[in-house]
């Protein structure tokens, strides 16, 4: 019994190799497939700058609430040395003053990421969402250039004082520096978190979603 012969296939024009269907050729500028799992680079970039910044806002956060709780700590210190002790305070109270103040101001962008402050949403409310989302783009581009430019002038009236070595009228007399470097840092950032929050319904695709 004679054994068969292998069949071998061919890569001739018309041989059984190449009856397969050509593959269709994608238009130029079609985006492959790694390129749509990766997605657009500019809402890679949104969506970074708004997970950055809006980390950076629950930081602050995080130390506005440890600011009043050194601030509570500090005034039950100076109600035992006063009450019990009989004792003078010096620092106490403008210490208290000063980290309340500068955990309103460092606070301010987590307030903002959280959607804490005060707002009216009667007329957003009766809007279609095209002219909700106008309204949200003005109202955003208004409390930014309020904050812009609330930072600026704290930075200015920090830089004189950090110049000129002014301190307190008081006591204790503290470097002025110090209680007023807050305003600056905590309105600058949230600066950047207003930037954030204007992006983030361009990163989501849904520019009409947001309200500030």
């Amino acid at each position: 019994m004679q054994g068969r012969r292998p069949c071998r296939v061919t890569g001739h024009a018309g041989s059984p190799a190449d009856s397969r269907p050509a593959l269709p050729r994608l238009p130029p500028g079609t985006p492959t497939f790694a390129q749509h799992a990766m997605g657009d680079p500019k809402d890679i970039s949104m969506k970074a700058y708004i997970s950055i910044v809006s980390a950076f806002s629950r930081a602050c956060g995080v130390l506005a609430v440890l600011l009043v709780a050194i601030a509570a700590l500090v005034v039950c210190q100076m109600v035992f040395i006063r009450y019990f002790l009989n004792g003078s305070t010096v620092w106490q109270t403008e210490f208290v003053v000063y980290s309340l103040v500068a955990a309103t101001f460092i606070g301010s962008p987590f307030v903002l990421l959280e959607r804490g402050h005060v707002n009216v949403d009667l007329l957003p409310n009766m809007l279609s969402e095209p002219a909700r989302s106008i309204m949200n783009g003005v109202a955003g581009l208004f409390g930014l250039a309020f904050a812009a430019l609330l930072a600026w002038s704290g930075w200015i009236y920090f830089e004189e004082a950090w110049t000129y070595g002014w301190t307190t009228d008081t006591v204790w007399a503290p470097p002025l520096w110090i209680p007023l470097l807050p305003l600056p840092f905590g309105i600058g950032v949230m600066c950047l978190q207003y930037i954030a929050e204007i992006l983030r319904p361009f990163a989501d695709g849904n520019p009409g979603a947001a309200t500030l």
